[in-house]
């Protein structure tokens, strides 16, 4: 029973160490993008905001201190097809996305 509990301990701490190897992995291999450029990786790979099909909302930092948000509700209230509903409950949230 206790060697059972210490696998299921070792296998449940396995992807969280995965997830820090793989973000090392990608740290540097790519060369850092201008201030101008936008880099949308949505569909698994790099590509500039102009070779994308797809809708993307893009907030600027002056554009996120000048409108005063303060958490994802004010985020979700300025970007298209993004709800997010807080139920008044600890932990209890929906978001979708439409699209």
């Amino acid at each position: 029973m206790k060697k059972m509990k210490m696998l299921m301990l070792c296998g449940a701490a396995l992807p969280l160490v995965a997830q820090g190897a793989a973000a090392q992995d990608g740290a540097g291999s790519e060369p850092a993008a201008s201030s101008d450029t936008i880099t949308v990786t949505a569909r698994r790979r790099t590509e500039n905001l102009q070779d994308v099909p797809d809708s993307v909302t893009v907030l600027g930092s002056e554009v996120i201190e000048d409108a005063g948000v303060r958490g994802i509700n004010d985020v979700a209230a300025m970007t298209s097809n993004l709800n997010y509903m807080n139920y008044e409950q600890p932990g209890v949230v929906a978001v979708s996305i439409r699209g």
